[in-house]
């Protein structure tokens, strides 16, 4: 049957006129008299938490369990609206604190709670079915812990920035073959981890973005780590090196890289700037010795499989004592290497080092630190690194890409995900949290919760499913005007006249 268009001329008054195009399937009836429920008195009566910035197809919204409205841009949201989009459509919707939410076609999503009450700030939704995008906003920056996204398959929990969750049923999601991400597969991209935190600790990456860095977050070659006063932190390399950073401390991965299966390709260079470390060394250490250094203002520290306290305590001025850096030994030796010579500081020894041009000085009393030895702490580096200490012997991972896709020349074959819960972190730290186990995720990481069994599974990479997403995509590279939806799903639709709703059936 050939497909049919009628123009219904919309003037509601005191409501701006709006346009819609529906693509009904066979049998489907739309009724009409939908249109007089846009706007219901429950709706009307209450606040709105934000608007429609953008819709394309069948767009609705139901507030509270009462009547449904069609959404269409311009109109406002509430708390407790259920949004849905049809097949085809799509939506995006700007809450009052700057916060954007694009979701996917064929997706609910629900608005459970939203406040911008001081102290109080918050917003809950629930991911019902499909997918969508979050972005935050400034409620996000005043309660790092109030964004927050439930769905039937754990609760995502957001500090700020950009994340994407989509639920994938059986067969719904699909991702071209040969594009599958590798299961925390480069070794020397991770580097370490969170393996304890109380108080503040944040990382800023090279390009000077910031972010938190819960416990089992990883940090990276490029990462300035920062302890906060009353705050002190345990991390753990894939290697097996720890450090234990004092409050207010700073200090810079400059390199890492670990390959067990080729110690020669191994290395590690620290840069403390700022504070204090108790540093034990592990497998490069062991396996190439000089690969190991720590450097700071005063001197670049070197390894003898070791054990030892780094204290800066700024410049020396005149003949000043509580200044310089103050080095202690408790396993092992270490050398000091500045433009005063090399210098090998032994067991038990404590010296200070005044400058670049100054030998050590030996002195009898160690740097005070209350915090833990990093051998101290019960670390389960299984826990905390899994199947990323068997893939640094170059053996891969399961999940990873291999080869060519096999659709043939020209072809790109599709293949279905794992039915589960995706996630995607990509500005800053969240959590996925499923009954009591939580998985924290640092930006660029993904992680998935089975359907079939609850298992939560970190990945280093974001899938393509997510990060090639066509809806996602168009958002984000401000294209929505010059490229509309309906062109992506069927080129032959005609484009809408304003003031005018078609209505096109089979």
């Amino acid at each position: 049957m050939q497909a049919a268009a009628v123009s219904i001329s919309i003037f509601i008054s005191g409501i701006r006129p709006m346009r819609r195009i529906l693509r009904m399937q066979s049998g489907f009836v739309y009724s009409l008299a939908l249109l007089g429920m846009m706007f219901s008195s429950q709706a009307l009566a209450a606040d709105a938490i934000g608007l429609t910035a953008y819709a394309r197809g069948a767009v609705s919204a139901q507030f509270s369990g009462g009547e449904v409205r069609l959404l269409g841009r311009g109109a406002d949201v509430f708390n407790k609206d259920v949004v849905t989009t049809g097949q085809g459509s799509y939506a995006i919707i700007k809450l009052n604190d700057k916060s954007q939410i694009s979701i996917r076609p064929d997706s609910v999503i629900s608005m459970v709670d939203y406040s911008e009450e001081p102290e109080q700030e918050s917003t809950t939704m629930r991911l019902f079915k499909g997918g969508l995008r979050t972005i935050t906003g400034y409620i996000a920056d005043r309660n790092p812990e109030g964004v927050k996204i439930e769905t039937r398959a754990g609760t995502i929990g957001l500090k700020n920035g950009k994340m994407d969750a989509r639920l994938c049923e059986a067969g719904e999601c699909k991702r071209k073959t040969g594009t599958i991400v590798a299961q925390r597969s480069s070794i020397s991209k991770v580097g370490g981890r969170v393996a304890y935190r109380k108080g503040e600790l944040n990382a800023t990456d090279k390009q000077g973005k910031v972010r938190d860095l819960p416990q089992r977050s990883q940090v990276v070659g490029g990462d300035t780590i920062a302890t906060g006063t009353q705050s002190y932190a345990v991390l753990a390399f894939i290697d097996g090196t720890r450090a234990t950073m004092k409050a207010e401390t700073q200090f810079f991965i400059e390199d890492y890289n670990y390959d067990k299966g080729n110690p020669a390709n191994s290395r590690a260079t620290l840069n403390l700037v700022k504070g204090g470390l108790r540093t034990l060394t592990g497998s490069i250490g062991d396996d190439n010795p000089a690969a190991f250094k720590v450097k700071t203002a005063a001197a670049t520290i070197g390894i003898r499989g070791t054990g030892f306290d780094l204290l800066w305590l700024g410049p020396c001025v005149g003949a000043a004592t509580n200044c310089g850096l103050i080095a202690f030994v408790w396993e092992g030796s270490i050398t000091a290497d500045n433009n005063a010579g090399s210098f090998e500081i032994g067991l038990n020894r404590a010296a200070r080092i005044r400058n670049q041009n100054s030998p050590p000085e030996f002195i009898t009393t160690p740097p005070v630190f209350t915090e833990p030895r990093p051998d101290e702490e019960d670390i389960d580096m299984d826990d905390l690194f899994g199947e990323e200490s068997e893939q640094a012997a170059g053996g891969g991972g399961p999940g990873q890409s291999g080869g060519p896709s096999p659709g043939g020349a020209g072809e790109e074959a599709e293949t279905a995900v794992p039915p589960g819960l995706y996630v995607s972190c990509y500005d800053s730290a969240c959590t996925l949290t499923k009954d009591d186990k939580v998985l924290n995720l640092t930006a660029g990481e993904m992680g998935v919760v089975s359907f079939d069994d609850g298992q939560l599974t970190q990945f280093e990479t974001v899938d393509p499913l997510l990060a090639n997403d066509t809806y996602f995509s168009l958002v984000e590279e401000g294209r929505l005007e010059e490229t509309t939806l309906y062109e992506l799903i069927d080129n032959n639709v005609t484009a809408q006249n304003a003031f005018e709703c078609y209505v096109v059936g089979q």
